[in-house]
């Protein structure tokens, strides 16, 4: 394989994850990569894609002999568009340029004017002569060092526990290779591929019915056995699960406990349910991050279609042992150094030396949600939504000129904040509303309903909508004001999506229950530039250089900047809308509506109350409209061109949330000119 420094013939087909640390040499320095070698079938998308947040640098390896392999390509650029950190540096390559020119399904050109379309560099390389190998490495490891020495970004991002990863796209197994850049190190000079890093830190192997911890997978078992009379080895062997199924059965367990589900419970479910309970493909995605459980265990059988058949080295191998039970132990014995690797990928150095200079130390992981918590413990916040007529007045009228929808209802309030959609949901005739808070501004809603004397009716819970107890199985209706910045920023949709997924009735509502991003193009009359120029008679250019059009300006735009139509991102409908939906691409056609100069991006969005409602409500956070306390999003071209009206401006859209804060926003624009042909790749992010 590409990352492995070797070449087989052969080859067994990866399910799951694969794992290994290698190390090049760049300009004097040994680089340390991680290589992880992910399953590449369609079937285990949903495992592999979580291994793309926080990559650094990504390898797509195509099959010059396969054009399938090849057309593939551009699903895992979407992939890693929808999943990567929005700064990944890439690399396309074509392997197996050794074969016959006869063999090739794909020639060389197809493979550069490809990668000159997706704007990055291109190689042709072969495993089997070992060509181009180490420069397809060296080139990607040098153009990170090379985006970290120029960013601060960066450098922070590699300091968080960064990634460099390789994809693989190989004939019928498909495989996704991936290498992961985890740290940089000083060697002695008997370093080679081969060397595995191990940096002797702990890993935490969690149980799966309690909170009891362990340092090795060993202990676990022996407390599986002895305090829950539960055996994982023996399920796995008794039910034939492979690899993909005892993934899914180690979340199912998992899963269970965290949803209050006693042991026994669980237990009885499995042995009257059987695989049933857990073949499903939310038990794809771990629900433990870095849970090293995944990895450690031995599956008796491996039902996919699509493996590779054995080979004639391995029939030998068979024919050598005498039972089902002999080759299964000789396979786990020779396969032990690489499940002990495996469990190490969430334990490597968290900082990184070169030349033995060690980089700063990592700070403990972000904790993401108590700031945004605290942000809405303060009286100044609530005063500006409240006092946002639009929203506010939105929202109320939504609410009271459909009482028919709420009356005798059970209404759940996530984020109720002062308790003001509680009460319009009260006074709409709701038998029951339950308002959710974690900030402490939910002590105060509290008081401010026994003020308005609605006691009676609304409860006021505090804490995270995720964890808490409801003391209801089912609501009629769920309202929330979650709506950020550019629609998505800080996340607060994917927590409507938890409660309606776990308590909303069938059929039951979400106020509301549409919305939709917009994107326009305008000038910029700020001078957020050139006003620096000459300021009181100085001369005040520097801070120009301070001014990072990477992170957007969230503001209002005057609506006589707007230069093109207002095209349409994307709808949203709630009522069924997924998690993984919310990160998401588009294309767009802005219509340039006058002369100017185009300076950049505006997003906006428009939200709507429509299902079973007599009296629908829509309002609308556009440039044109009101202003809010949304404002609108404003992204800056690099190099802002002339335009005249009639002309086109064309290009794609990519959000999703940020890899180290999820509440953050990634936004990608790629566009073009009426007159160009190329497009011009913007990166920005909201936070």
């Amino acid at each position: 394989m590409l990352s492995d420094d070797s070449f087989t013939t052969s080859f067994i087909t990866t399910i799951g994850i694969d794992f290994k640390v290698k190390t090049i040499d760049v300009d004097g320095k040994r680089i340390k990569l991680q290589i992880w070698d992910t399953a590449g079938q369609e079937r285990f998308r949903t495992i592999t894609t979580a291994y793309y947040r926080g990559a650094m640098g990504i390898l797509l390896v195509y099959d010059v002999t396969d054009d399938h392999s090849f057309q593939n390509i551009r699903n895992w650029m979407t992939q890693i568009r929808q999943n990567a950190s929005s700064n990944v540096n890439k690399i396309l390559i074509g392997n197996k340029c050794d074969v016959d020119p006869s063999e090739r399904a794909v020639t060389t050109k197809q493979g550069q004017d490809l990668a000159d379309e997706f704007g990055i560099k291109f190689f042709e390389t072969s495993a089997k002569s070992n060509t181009n190998i180490d420069e397809a490495f060296r080139s990607i490891a040098v153009d990170i060092q090379k985006r970290l020495a120029e960013s601060e970004h960066d450098r922070l991002d590699v300091a968080n526990g960064s990634k460099f990863r390789v994809d693989e796209s190989q004939e019928q197994s498909k495989d996704v290779t991936m290498a992961h850049r985890e740290d940089i190190v000083g060697v002695d000079g008997g370093e080679t591929w081969d060397d595995w890093v191990d940096d002797g830190s702990s890993t935490s192997f969690d149980c799966v019915f309690c909170a009891s911890k362990f340092p090795t997978e060993t202990p676990l078992h022996a407390h599986l056995q002895e305090l829950h009379d539960f055996s994982l080895h023996q399920e796995i062997a008794t039910r034939k699960l492979d690899t993909y199924a005892t993934i899914q059965l180690v979340n199912y367990l998992r899963q269970m406990t965290l949803d209050g589900v006693a042991s026994e419970t669980v237990k009885k479910t499995l042995a009257t349910e059987g695989t049933t309970a857990f073949q499903k493909d939310q038990f794809l995605k771990p629900v433990v991050a870095d849970d090293p459980l995944l990895y450690c265990l031995d599956c008796d059988s491996d039902s996919d279609e699509d493996d590779e058949a054995n080979t004639e080295e391995e029939q030998k191998t068979e024919k050598m042992v005498d039972n089902a039970s002999d080759l299964i132990a000789k396979l786990q014995l020779e396969n032990q150094e690489l499940k002990q690797q495996m469990t190490k990928y969430s334990k490597l150095v968290r900082d990184f030396v070169v030349d033995g200079e060690s980089a700063a130390p990592v700070e403990d992981a972000a904790d993401n949600d108590t700031y945004y918590f605290d942000s809405y413990s303060h009286v100044g916040i609530h005063r500006e939504m409240i006092t946002d007529g639009i929203r506010t007045d939105g929202y109320r009228n939504a609410i009271l000129n459909n009482p028919e929808l709420f009356k005798g209802k059970v209404v759940l309030d996530v984020g109720c904040g002062t308790g003001i959609l509680s009460m319009f949901a009260a006074q709409a005739g709701a038998a029951k509303v339950i308002g959710i808070d974690r900030s402490e501004m939910g002590d105060v809603a509290r008081e401010i309903v026994e003020a308005n004397g609605f006691s009676d009716v609304i409860t006021i819970l505090r804490g995270k909508v995720e964890e808490i107890d409801l003391q209801v199985d089912k609501v009629d209706i769920i309202v929330s004001e979650w709506m950020g910045y550019c629609l998505l920023y800080e996340s607060m949709l994917d927590t409507v999506l938890f409660a309606r997924d776990k308590w909303l009735a069938p059929g039951g509502h979400l106020f509301p229950d549409k919305c939709s991003m917009f994107i326009q193009g305008m000038q910029d009359s700020t001078q957020r530039f050139t006003f620096w120029d000459n300021v009181y008679g100085f001369n005040m250019q520097p801070i120009k250089s301070k001014i990072s059009i990477r992170d957007a300006f969230v503001e209002d735009v005057l609506p006589s900047d707007i230069i093109t139509s207002r095209e349409l991102l994307q709808n949203i409908d709630i009522d069924c809308v997924t998690y993984d939906q919310l990160d998401f691409h588009s294309t767009f056609t802005l219509s340039v509506t006058e002369d100017g100069t185009f300076h950049g991006f505006v997003s906006s969005f428009d939200i709507g109350f429509e299902r079973d409602c007599l009296r629908p409500e829509y309002f609308t956070t556009g440039a044109e409209g009101t202003p809010t306390h949304w404002h609108q999003v404003f992204f800056h071209v690099p190099k802002p061109f002339a335009v005249k009206k009639g002309d086109v401006v064309a290009g794609k859209w990519w959000v999703r949330r940020n890899a180290e804060n999820p509440r953050f926003l990634d936004v990608e624009i790629q566009w073009k000119e009426a007159s160009e042909c190329e497009f011009i790749v913007q990166r920005y992010r909201i936070h």
